[in-house]
Protein backbone atom coordinates (compact mmCIF):
# COMPACT_ATOMS: atom_id res chain seq x y z
CA UNK A 1 0.00 0.00 0.00
CA UNK A 2 2.70 2.55 0.85
CA UNK A 3 4.49 1.34 -2.06
CA UNK A 4 1.52 2.69 -4.39
CA UNK A 5 0.87 5.68 -2.61
CA UNK A 6 4.54 6.65 -3.10
CA UNK A 7 4.63 5.43 -6.87
CA UNK A 8 1.30 7.80 -7.31
CA UNK A 9 3.03 11.05 -5.99
CA UNK A 10 6.22 10.36 -8.31
CA UNK A 11 3.97 9.72 -11.09
CA UNK A 12 2.33 12.96 -9.95
CA UNK A 13 5.77 15.20 -9.87
CA UNK A 14 7.02 13.47 -13.15
CA UNK A 15 3.81 13.92 -15.29
CA UNK A 16 2.26 17.18 -14.28
CA UNK A 17 4.89 20.13 -14.37
CA UNK A 18 4.32 21.72 -11.02
CA UNK A 19 0.63 21.00 -11.76
CA UNK A 20 0.61 23.17 -14.67
CA UNK A 21 -0.03 26.84 -13.30
CA UNK A 22 0.69 27.61 -10.12
CA UNK A 23 -1.81 27.56 -6.65
CA UNK A 24 -2.17 31.36 -6.68
CA UNK A 25 -2.96 30.92 -10.71
CA UNK A 26 -5.21 28.40 -10.22
CA UNK A 27 -6.85 29.49 -7.64
CA UNK A 28 -7.19 32.82 -9.47
CA UNK A 29 -8.29 31.30 -12.68
CA UNK A 30 -11.44 29.26 -10.85
CA UNK A 31 -12.43 32.30 -8.82
CA UNK A 32 -12.51 34.51 -12.10
CA UNK A 33 -14.86 31.21 -13.80
CA UNK A 34 -16.94 31.46 -10.67
CA UNK A 35 -17.80 34.99 -10.45
CA UNK A 36 -18.48 34.94 -14.27
CA UNK A 37 -21.27 32.18 -14.44
CA UNK A 38 -22.42 33.57 -11.16
CA UNK A 39 -22.91 36.96 -13.40
CA UNK A 40 -24.18 35.55 -17.03
CA UNK A 41 -26.61 32.92 -15.62
CA UNK A 42 -28.02 33.83 -12.52
CA UNK A 43 -26.48 30.72 -10.48
CA UNK A 44 -25.60 31.49 -6.98
CA UNK A 45 -22.21 29.91 -7.00
CA UNK A 46 -20.76 32.39 -5.57
CA UNK A 47 -22.56 32.36 -2.62
CA UNK A 48 -20.95 29.37 -1.75
CA UNK A 49 -17.50 30.84 -2.86
CA UNK A 50 -15.52 29.69 0.03
CA UNK A 51 -16.40 26.27 -0.83
CA UNK A 52 -15.54 26.55 -4.58
CA UNK A 53 -12.18 28.20 -3.72
CA UNK A 54 -11.40 25.33 -1.15
CA UNK A 55 -11.91 22.91 -4.04
CA UNK A 56 -9.68 25.08 -6.54
CA UNK A 57 -7.14 24.98 -3.53
CA UNK A 58 -7.45 21.21 -2.76
CA UNK A 59 -3.72 19.77 -2.63
CA UNK A 60 -2.53 17.45 -5.29
CA UNK A 61 -2.79 14.46 -3.16
CA UNK A 62 -6.40 14.99 -2.58
CA UNK A 63 -7.22 15.98 -6.21
CA UNK A 64 -5.67 12.40 -7.02
CA UNK A 65 -7.98 10.76 -4.40
CA UNK A 66 -10.99 12.31 -6.26
CA UNK A 67 -9.96 11.48 -9.92
CA UNK A 68 -7.07 8.81 -9.91
CA UNK A 69 -7.34 8.69 -13.24
CA UNK A 70 -6.13 12.10 -14.11
CA UNK A 71 -2.71 11.77 -14.30
CA UNK A 72 -3.37 8.77 -17.46
CA UNK A 73 -6.17 10.36 -18.67
CA UNK A 74 -6.92 13.96 -17.84
CA UNK A 75 -9.41 14.56 -20.14
CA UNK A 76 -11.77 11.38 -19.40
CA UNK A 77 -10.99 12.70 -15.45
CA UNK A 78 -12.57 15.33 -16.14
CA UNK A 79 -15.40 14.09 -18.72
CA UNK A 80 -16.63 11.26 -15.89
CA UNK A 81 -16.73 14.35 -13.21
CA UNK A 82 -18.99 15.99 -15.04
CA UNK A 83 -21.17 13.22 -15.55
CA UNK A 84 -20.85 12.61 -12.02
CA UNK A 85 -22.27 16.04 -11.25
CA UNK A 86 -24.78 16.49 -13.35
CA UNK A 87 -26.24 13.15 -11.84
CA UNK A 88 -25.64 14.58 -7.93
CA UNK A 89 -26.68 18.26 -8.53
CA UNK A 90 -30.39 17.92 -7.89
CA UNK A 91 -32.34 21.25 -7.77
CA UNK A 92 -30.44 22.72 -5.24
CA UNK A 93 -26.92 23.85 -5.08
CA UNK A 94 -24.96 22.39 -1.22
CA UNK A 95 -21.42 23.52 0.05
CA UNK A 96 -20.49 19.72 -1.32
CA UNK A 97 -21.36 20.00 -4.86
CA UNK A 98 -19.46 23.68 -4.59
CA UNK A 99 -16.29 22.00 -3.41
CA UNK A 100 -16.51 19.21 -5.91
CA UNK A 101 -17.00 22.38 -8.69
CA UNK A 102 -14.02 24.14 -7.78
CA UNK A 103 -12.18 20.68 -7.48
CA UNK A 104 -12.71 19.69 -11.00
CA UNK A 105 -12.01 24.10 -11.62
CA UNK A 106 -8.59 23.02 -10.42
CA UNK A 107 -8.41 20.02 -12.81
CA UNK A 108 -9.41 22.18 -16.08
CA UNK A 109 -7.16 24.85 -15.44
CA UNK A 110 -4.32 22.55 -14.97
CA UNK A 111 -5.31 20.62 -18.18
CA UNK A 112 -5.22 23.71 -20.34
CA UNK A 113 -2.04 25.08 -19.21
CA UNK A 114 0.96 26.34 -21.21
CA UNK A 115 4.24 24.87 -21.84
CA UNK A 116 2.75 21.29 -20.45
CA UNK A 117 5.13 19.82 -22.84
CA UNK A 118 8.39 21.41 -22.92
CA UNK A 119 11.42 20.84 -20.73
CA UNK A 120 10.77 20.84 -17.29
CA UNK A 121 13.48 22.93 -15.68
CA UNK A 122 12.32 25.31 -18.34
CA UNK A 123 8.33 24.75 -18.12
CA UNK A 124 8.73 25.65 -13.99
CA UNK A 125 10.28 28.63 -14.40
CA UNK A 126 7.45 29.98 -16.40
CA UNK A 127 5.10 28.55 -13.78
CA UNK A 128 7.33 30.38 -10.99
CA UNK A 129 7.22 33.62 -13.00
CA UNK A 130 3.35 33.58 -13.55
CA UNK A 131 2.89 33.13 -10.03
CA UNK A 132 4.35 36.17 -9.49
CA UNK A 133 2.51 37.96 -12.11
CA UNK A 134 -0.83 36.67 -11.84
CA UNK A 135 -2.37 39.46 -9.66
CA UNK A 136 -1.96 42.41 -12.11
CA UNK A 137 -3.14 39.83 -14.60
CA UNK A 138 -6.48 40.51 -16.70
CA UNK A 139 -8.83 37.86 -17.66
CA UNK A 140 -10.95 38.62 -20.36
CA UNK A 141 -14.69 37.33 -20.80
CA UNK A 142 -15.82 35.08 -23.65
CA UNK A 143 -18.81 33.59 -25.13
CA UNK A 144 -20.06 29.94 -23.24
CA UNK A 145 -20.13 26.94 -25.03
CA UNK A 146 -21.11 23.52 -24.58
CA UNK A 147 -18.44 21.31 -23.43
CA UNK A 148 -18.59 17.67 -25.52
CA UNK A 149 -15.23 16.70 -23.18
CA UNK A 150 -13.16 14.72 -26.12
CA UNK A 151 -13.71 17.68 -28.89
CA UNK A 152 -13.35 20.90 -26.39
CA UNK A 153 -10.09 20.00 -24.49
CA UNK A 154 -8.59 18.66 -27.53
CA UNK A 155 -8.87 22.36 -28.98
CA UNK A 156 -8.14 24.32 -26.53
CA UNK A 157 -4.93 22.05 -25.41
CA UNK A 158 -3.65 22.82 -28.41
CA UNK A 159 -4.63 26.30 -28.21
CA UNK A 160 -2.77 26.62 -24.92
CA UNK A 161 0.39 24.48 -26.31
CA UNK A 162 0.85 26.41 -29.70
CA UNK A 163 3.31 29.05 -28.67
CA UNK A 164 5.57 26.80 -26.76
CA UNK A 165 8.62 27.04 -29.14
CA UNK A 166 8.71 30.65 -28.59
CA UNK A 167 8.53 30.73 -24.62
CA UNK A 168 10.65 28.26 -24.72
CA UNK A 169 13.44 29.85 -26.56
CA UNK A 170 12.65 33.15 -25.11
CA UNK A 171 13.69 31.99 -21.69
CA UNK A 172 16.72 29.50 -23.15
CA UNK A 173 18.04 33.06 -23.85
CA UNK A 174 17.02 35.32 -20.46
CA UNK A 175 14.12 36.89 -21.47
CA UNK A 176 12.02 34.98 -19.63
CA UNK A 177 8.53 35.98 -19.13
CA UNK A 178 8.95 39.56 -20.36
CA UNK A 179 8.77 38.73 -24.01
CA UNK A 180 6.09 36.67 -25.73
CA UNK A 181 5.10 34.40 -22.45
CA UNK A 182 4.18 37.63 -20.98
CA UNK A 183 2.47 39.57 -23.94
CA UNK A 184 -0.26 36.02 -24.00
CA UNK A 185 -0.17 36.00 -20.19
CA UNK A 186 -4.16 37.41 -20.39
CA UNK A 187 -4.75 35.60 -23.37
CA UNK A 188 -3.86 32.08 -21.95
CA UNK A 189 -5.29 32.71 -18.34
CA UNK A 190 -8.62 34.09 -19.61
CA UNK A 191 -8.12 30.64 -21.87
CA UNK A 192 -8.30 28.41 -18.47
CA UNK A 193 -10.53 30.37 -17.14
CA UNK A 194 -13.12 29.96 -20.17
CA UNK A 195 -12.82 26.50 -19.89
CA UNK A 196 -14.04 26.11 -16.36
CA UNK A 197 -16.64 28.45 -16.57
CA UNK A 198 -17.56 26.33 -20.07
CA UNK A 199 -16.82 23.11 -17.77
CA UNK A 200 -19.12 24.31 -14.86
CA UNK A 201 -21.76 26.05 -16.84
CA UNK A 202 -22.54 22.64 -19.09
CA UNK A 203 -22.80 21.14 -15.49
CA UNK A 204 -25.17 23.68 -14.05
CA UNK A 205 -27.36 23.08 -16.77
CA UNK A 206 -27.55 20.02 -18.85
CA UNK A 207 -30.82 18.33 -17.74
CA UNK A 208 -29.22 14.90 -19.14
CA UNK A 209 -28.15 12.53 -17.11
CA UNK A 210 -25.94 9.68 -18.40
CA UNK A 211 -26.84 6.07 -17.82
CA UNK A 212 -22.99 5.46 -17.65
CA UNK A 213 -22.79 6.99 -13.79
CA UNK A 214 -22.94 4.03 -12.03
CA UNK A 215 -24.62 3.49 -7.97
CA UNK A 216 -21.45 2.85 -6.69
CA UNK A 217 -20.12 6.23 -7.94
CA UNK A 218 -22.76 7.92 -6.50
CA UNK A 219 -22.59 6.25 -3.35
CA UNK A 220 -18.85 7.14 -3.16
CA UNK A 221 -20.03 11.06 -3.96
CA UNK A 222 -22.52 11.08 -1.08
CA UNK A 223 -19.68 9.30 0.86
CA UNK A 224 -17.10 12.11 0.63
CA UNK A 225 -19.94 14.53 0.88
CA UNK A 226 -20.87 13.27 4.24
CA UNK A 227 -17.24 13.54 5.38
CA UNK A 228 -17.48 16.85 4.18
CA UNK A 229 -20.12 17.76 6.21
CA UNK A 230 -19.13 15.99 9.49
CA UNK A 231 -15.65 17.27 9.12
CA UNK A 232 -17.28 20.93 9.45
CA UNK A 233 -19.51 19.58 12.59
CA UNK A 234 -22.04 21.25 11.38
CA UNK A 235 -24.99 18.51 12.92
CA UNK A 236 -27.99 20.30 10.31
CA UNK A 237 -26.13 20.00 7.34
CA UNK A 238 -24.93 16.13 8.23
CA UNK A 239 -28.79 15.67 8.85
CA UNK A 240 -29.59 17.76 5.52
CA UNK A 241 -27.11 15.72 3.42
CA UNK A 242 -27.62 12.44 4.50
CA UNK A 243 -31.38 13.33 3.09
CA UNK A 244 -30.19 14.48 0.63
CA UNK A 245 -27.98 11.23 -0.69
CA UNK A 246 -30.48 9.23 -0.09
CA UNK A 247 -32.08 9.75 -3.04
CA UNK A 248 -28.92 9.10 -5.15
CA UNK A 249 -28.32 5.62 -4.53
CA UNK A 250 -29.68 2.83 -2.28
CA UNK A 251 -26.85 2.54 0.56
CA UNK A 252 -25.18 -0.92 0.89
CA UNK A 253 -23.68 -2.40 4.23
CA UNK A 254 -20.02 -1.61 3.20
CA UNK A 255 -21.41 2.14 2.23
CA UNK A 256 -23.45 2.12 5.71
CA UNK A 257 -20.01 0.70 7.70
CA UNK A 258 -18.09 3.61 6.12
CA UNK A 259 -20.45 6.20 6.90
CA UNK A 260 -20.23 4.87 10.66
CA UNK A 261 -16.76 5.23 10.71
CA UNK A 262 -16.36 8.86 9.78
CA UNK A 263 -19.00 9.83 12.39
CA UNK A 264 -16.96 7.82 14.87
CA UNK A 265 -13.84 9.07 14.02
CA UNK A 266 -15.36 12.43 14.38
CA UNK A 267 -16.75 11.70 18.21
CA UNK A 268 -20.52 11.01 16.54
CA UNK A 269 -20.62 7.54 18.36
CA UNK A 270 -24.33 7.49 18.53
CA UNK A 271 -24.68 8.37 14.78
CA UNK A 272 -22.08 5.79 14.10
CA UNK A 273 -23.57 2.65 16.31
CA UNK A 274 -27.05 3.98 14.47
CA UNK A 275 -25.24 2.67 10.96
CA UNK A 276 -23.77 -0.11 12.07
CA UNK A 277 -26.95 -1.80 13.23
CA UNK A 278 -28.66 -0.57 9.94
CA UNK A 279 -25.65 -2.39 8.01
CA UNK A 280 -25.79 -5.47 10.34
CA UNK A 281 -29.28 -5.38 9.66
CA UNK A 282 -28.73 -5.97 6.12
CA UNK A 283 -26.10 -8.27 6.66
CA UNK A 284 -25.97 -10.21 10.06
CA UNK A 285 -23.04 -11.76 9.66
CA UNK A 286 -20.81 -9.03 9.31
CA UNK A 287 -18.06 -10.07 12.38
CA UNK A 288 -16.33 -6.42 12.03
CA UNK A 289 -19.93 -4.74 12.43
CA UNK A 290 -20.82 -6.59 15.46
CA UNK A 291 -17.36 -6.25 16.97
CA UNK A 292 -17.71 -2.28 16.63
CA UNK A 293 -21.11 -1.92 18.35
CA UNK A 294 -20.30 -4.30 21.31
CA UNK A 295 -16.26 -2.69 21.73
CA UNK A 296 -18.14 1.10 21.86
CA UNK A 297 -21.15 -0.22 23.70
CA UNK A 298 -18.55 -2.02 26.86
CA UNK A 299 -16.23 1.51 26.24
CA UNK A 300 -19.53 3.23 26.88
CA UNK A 301 -20.08 1.30 30.17
CA UNK A 302 -16.95 1.86 31.04
CA UNK A 303 -16.92 5.98 31.10
CA UNK A 304 -20.50 5.74 32.80
CA UNK A 305 -18.87 3.27 35.62
CA UNK A 306 -16.38 5.99 35.96
CA UNK A 307 -18.90 8.85 36.64
CA UNK A 308 -20.79 6.77 38.79
CA UNK A 309 -23.98 6.29 36.67
CA UNK A 310 -24.35 3.05 37.54
CA UNK A 311 -27.44 2.25 35.72
CA UNK A 312 -26.75 3.83 32.66
CA UNK A 313 -23.37 1.44 32.76
CA UNK A 314 -25.40 -1.62 33.44
CA UNK A 315 -27.42 -0.49 30.26
CA UNK A 316 -24.85 -0.41 27.86
CA UNK A 317 -22.75 -3.38 28.94
CA UNK A 318 -26.14 -5.10 28.38
CA UNK A 319 -26.41 -4.10 25.00
CA UNK A 320 -22.99 -5.17 24.65
CA UNK A 321 -23.97 -8.42 25.57
CA UNK A 322 -26.55 -8.80 23.73
CA UNK A 323 -25.07 -7.54 20.38
CA UNK A 324 -21.76 -9.99 21.23
CA UNK A 325 -22.51 -12.29 23.79
CA UNK A 326 -19.16 -14.09 22.86
CA UNK A 327 -17.33 -10.22 23.95
CA UNK A 328 -14.19 -11.13 26.22
CA UNK A 329 -15.32 -8.52 28.76
CA UNK A 330 -18.59 -7.41 27.97
CA UNK A 331 -20.71 -9.95 29.92
CA UNK A 332 -17.88 -10.22 33.26
CA UNK A 333 -18.29 -6.25 33.65
CA UNK A 334 -21.86 -6.44 33.31
CA UNK A 335 -21.75 -8.99 36.56
CA UNK A 336 -19.78 -7.12 38.02
CA UNK A 337 -22.03 -3.49 37.87
CA UNK A 338 -24.65 -5.43 38.99
CA UNK A 339 -23.04 -6.51 42.06
CA UNK A 340 -22.48 -2.79 42.53
CA UNK A 341 -25.75 -1.77 42.04
CA UNK A 342 -27.19 -4.41 44.47
CA UNK A 343 -24.47 -3.51 47.05
CA UNK A 344 -25.30 0.29 46.66
CA UNK A 345 -29.35 -0.57 46.99
CA UNK A 346 -28.51 -2.60 50.09
CA UNK A 347 -26.95 0.51 51.78
CA UNK A 348 -29.27 2.71 50.72
CA UNK A 349 -32.13 0.29 52.13
CA UNK A 350 -30.25 0.59 55.47
CA UNK A 351 -29.82 4.10 55.67
CA UNK A 352 -33.69 4.48 54.61
CA UNK A 353 -34.68 1.78 57.63
CA UNK A 354 -32.60 4.15 59.63
CA UNK A 355 -34.66 7.07 59.02
CA UNK A 356 -38.03 5.04 59.19
CA UNK A 357 -36.83 4.16 62.99
CA UNK A 358 -35.55 7.39 64.18
CA UNK A 359 -38.86 8.97 62.90
CA UNK A 360 -40.41 6.19 65.48
CA UNK A 361 -38.04 7.25 68.01
CA UNK A 362 -39.55 10.64 67.46
CA UNK A 363 -42.97 9.70 67.56
CA UNK A 364 -42.83 8.22 70.17
CA UNK A 365 -41.02 10.77 72.10
CA UNK A 366 -44.47 13.45 71.57
CA UNK A 367 -46.24 11.18 72.71
CA UNK A 368 -44.40 11.07 75.73
CA UNK A 369 -44.19 14.92 75.95
CA UNK A 370 -47.67 15.55 75.61
CA UNK A 371 -48.29 13.48 78.32
CA UNK A 372 -46.30 15.30 80.47
CA UNK A 373 -43.20 12.79 80.53
CA UNK A 374 -40.83 14.84 79.43
CA UNK A 375 -37.62 12.86 81.18
CA UNK A 376 -39.47 9.57 79.25
CA UNK A 377 -39.29 11.79 76.13
CA UNK A 378 -35.48 13.02 75.71
CA UNK A 379 -35.12 9.61 76.20
CA UNK A 380 -36.33 8.90 73.11
CA UNK A 381 -35.26 11.83 71.16
CA UNK A 382 -31.49 10.88 72.30
CA UNK A 383 -32.35 7.16 70.48
CA UNK A 384 -33.71 8.88 67.27
CA UNK A 385 -30.82 11.19 67.06
CA UNK A 386 -28.21 7.95 67.70
CA UNK A 387 -30.37 6.75 65.24
CA UNK A 388 -29.97 9.60 62.39
CA UNK A 389 -25.79 9.65 62.94
CA UNK A 390 -25.71 5.86 61.55
CA UNK A 391 -27.33 7.69 58.04
CA UNK A 392 -24.08 7.80 55.59
CA UNK A 393 -23.87 10.56 53.10
CA UNK A 394 -23.76 8.84 49.97
CA UNK A 395 -27.10 8.96 48.92
CA UNK A 396 -28.32 13.05 48.88
CA UNK A 397 -31.93 12.54 49.35
CA UNK A 398 -31.55 10.47 52.58
CA UNK A 399 -28.31 12.37 53.77
CA UNK A 400 -30.85 15.20 53.87
CA UNK A 401 -33.64 13.44 55.25
CA UNK A 402 -31.39 12.63 58.35
CA UNK A 403 -29.93 16.09 58.65
CA UNK A 404 -33.63 17.68 58.63
CA UNK A 405 -34.52 14.95 61.36
CA UNK A 406 -31.46 16.08 63.31
CA UNK A 407 -32.67 19.73 63.00
CA UNK A 408 -36.38 18.94 64.20
CA UNK A 409 -35.40 16.70 66.99
CA UNK A 410 -33.08 19.80 68.37
CA UNK A 411 -36.08 21.98 68.14
CA UNK A 412 -37.82 19.72 70.73
CA UNK A 413 -35.49 19.26 72.87
CA UNK A 414 -35.35 23.37 72.78
CA UNK A 415 -38.95 23.27 73.26
CA UNK A 416 -39.01 20.82 76.40
CA UNK A 417 -36.66 22.74 78.11
CA UNK A 418 -39.11 25.59 77.85
CA UNK A 419 -41.81 23.59 79.06
CA UNK A 420 -39.26 22.19 81.73
CA UNK A 421 -38.84 25.90 83.05
CA UNK A 422 -42.11 27.06 82.75
CA UNK A 423 -43.51 24.19 85.33
CA UNK A 424 -40.56 24.48 87.33
CA UNK A 425 -42.21 25.18 90.12
CA UNK A 426 -44.49 22.18 90.29
CA UNK A 427 -41.02 20.47 90.96
CA UNK A 428 -39.89 23.38 93.46
CA UNK A 429 -41.45 23.31 96.78
CA UNK A 430 -43.08 26.49 96.52
CA UNK A 431 -46.56 24.66 95.47
CA UNK A 432 -46.92 22.40 98.50
CA UNK A 433 -48.68 24.99 100.66
CA UNK A 434 -51.69 24.65 98.44
CA UNK A 435 -51.74 21.39 99.63
CA UNK A 436 -51.48 21.74 103.16
CA UNK A 437 -55.29 22.36 103.47
CA UNK A 438 -56.09 18.82 101.70
CA UNK A 439 -53.52 17.08 103.73
CA UNK A 440 -54.70 18.06 106.91
CA UNK A 441 -58.41 16.97 106.42
CA UNK A 442 -56.96 14.18 105.51
CA UNK A 443 -54.64 12.71 107.85
CA UNK A 444 -54.88 15.46 110.54
CA UNK A 445 -55.22 13.44 113.68
CA UNK A 446 -52.04 13.52 115.37
CA UNK A 447 -50.47 16.37 113.01
CA UNK A 448 -50.30 19.90 113.24
CA UNK A 449 -49.89 22.14 110.42
CA UNK A 450 -46.11 22.83 111.21
CA UNK A 451 -45.31 19.51 111.60
CA UNK A 452 -46.58 18.48 108.39
CA UNK A 453 -45.14 21.46 106.73
CA UNK A 454 -41.78 20.76 107.70
CA UNK A 455 -42.04 16.86 106.44
CA UNK A 456 -43.65 18.48 103.29
CA UNK A 457 -40.67 20.38 102.82
CA UNK A 458 -37.96 17.88 103.35
CA UNK A 459 -40.18 15.65 101.01
CA UNK A 460 -40.40 18.68 98.29
CA UNK A 461 -36.43 19.35 98.43
CA UNK A 462 -35.39 15.46 98.23
CA UNK A 463 -37.97 15.06 95.35
CA UNK A 464 -36.57 18.50 93.74
CA UNK A 465 -32.68 17.07 93.98
CA UNK A 466 -33.58 14.59 92.81
CA UNK A 467 -35.23 15.21 89.66
CA UNK A 468 -32.53 18.58 89.07
CA UNK A 469 -29.96 15.49 88.96
CA UNK A 470 -31.60 13.62 86.44
CA UNK A 471 -33.00 17.04 83.91
CA UNK A 472 -29.18 18.34 84.27
CA UNK A 473 -28.08 14.76 83.03
CA UNK A 474 -31.17 14.78 79.87
CA UNK A 475 -30.73 18.83 79.18
CA UNK A 476 -27.02 18.32 78.44
CA UNK A 477 -26.71 15.17 77.30
CA UNK A 478 -29.48 14.56 74.69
Amino acid sequence: MIFRVMSALLLISLTVPAMAWGPKAQLAISTTAMHLISKEGNIPLVKMGDSVRRGAAESQTGLLELYPDMLTGPIQAIESEMLLLKAARGNRLDNYFAYRMGALGKLVAQTTAPMSTVDASFRNLYYTDVERAIESTAVSNQKREVVDPPVYFSRRISEANANNDVILKEYQGGVGISGVAGSLLSEDTSRSARAVADVWMTILTDAQVSPNVSPEMLRDYGLRGMQFYINRKNTAAMDAAELRYAGLAQPTPESLVKLGDAYFKAEYYERAVEKYQVALVMDPDRREVIGKISDYYVDQGARELENERLETALESLQKAVDVNPLHPTAEENRLAVAKLIEERDTRMAANQALIERAEQFGAMAEEEAVRGRHVEAIDLIREAMNTYEEVTDEFPLEFNLRERGLNKLRERVQAYKRDIMDNAEVFSGSGYVQDVPRLVTEHGDGLDEAGLKAILQNAYDTEYQALEQIYAEKLNNP
